[in-house]
């Protein structure tokens, strides 16, 4: 029961990874901002605000992309990034780590 939980399992067997096509934590490359928290908070991770960068955990994005940060603050200990278009709002990357310490940006 506890692996087949699919956050359970992203946190153990994918620990930290990068897409630029497909899907990740209810949320596809493609889709609109305005799905984007809905999405992420039903996987249990939290809007964590911060200035705009052009970097997230071991990727730099380009001036007309900009990112979001999310974490999950349960014991799986992750951070999730949004990287977007600025002009057209749409998710463009997804990147993410887990670990024993979460990753402060």
């Amino acid at each position: 029961m506890f692996a087949r939980n699919p956050d359970n399992a992203s946190a153990l067997q994918s620990s930290s990874g990068f897409i630029d096509k497909g899907g990740k934590f209810g949320v596809q490359v493609g889709d609109h901002l305005r799905t984007v928290d809905q999405a992420l908070q039903s996987h249990h991770f939290t809007y964590y605000p911060r200035d705009e960068f052009q970097t997230c955990l071991t990727h730099g994005y380009p001036p007309t992309q900009a990112v979001l940060v999310y974490k999950d603050d349960s014991w799986r200990r992750g951070t999730i990034c949004i990287a977007y278009e600025r002009a057209s709002r749409r998710v463009r990357a997804i990147e993410w780590a887990y670990g024993p310490f979460m990753v402060d940006l």
